[in-house]
């Protein structure tokens, strides 16, 4: 549960390239529901970045289950798309 939790926040801050979102923000996306290769690509992504990090709490397929990570993950990955 917490994975899919964490991937899909992932793909709506990525759709939205935006984070903190207001939850009226994710309407926006009604027709755009995630593919199963951008699930798989965002959970790949997470666990790649999760290996760089050397915590040990739980993890899931790889991926670190900590909202810390996450956000960190979002304001780079956000960060780095706007400067593209």
């Amino acid at each position: 549960m917490a994975l899919s939790h964490f991937v899909s926040f992932v793909y709506v801050c990525e759709r939205l390239a935006k984070f903190p979102y207001e939850p009226e923000d994710v309407i926006k996306l009604i027709n755009q529901p995630p593919t199963p290769n951008d699930v798989a690509r965002i959970r790949d992504e997470l666990s790649a970045a999760s290996k760089k990090n050397l915590s040990h709490e739980r993890r899931i397929k790889g991926v670190l289950l900590s909202p810390i990570f996450i956000e960190g993950y979002i304001k780079e990955r956000l960060s780095t798309s706007s400067a593209n």
